[in-house]
């Protein structure tokens, strides 16, 4: 049986202090670090921000996901 770890992200979202490009790469970093530690697991992302993501937010983070859910 796999694991599965569910990050969730706010890529765009108004509150915080660090921006769009900061939370991006906070969540890449995230997701390297669960595929160094379990490189058999499934790693699934959901959008969480009021903000669409970008076309190339969303790109990224499907490029390094087994499942991305946008539900902004």
């Amino acid at each position: 049986m796999k694991t599965a770890f569910i990050i969730t992200s706010a890529l765009n979202t108004r509150f915080g202090v660090y921006t769009p490009e900061q939370r991006l790469e906070q969540t890449l970093a995230t997701i390297r670090s669960v595929r160094e530690k379990d490189p058999d697991a499934k790693v699934i992302a959901v959008e969480l921000a009021g903000v669409s993501p970008t076309d190339e937010q969303r790109k990224i983070m499907e490029d390094n996901l087994d499942v991305y859910v946008d539900l902004s």
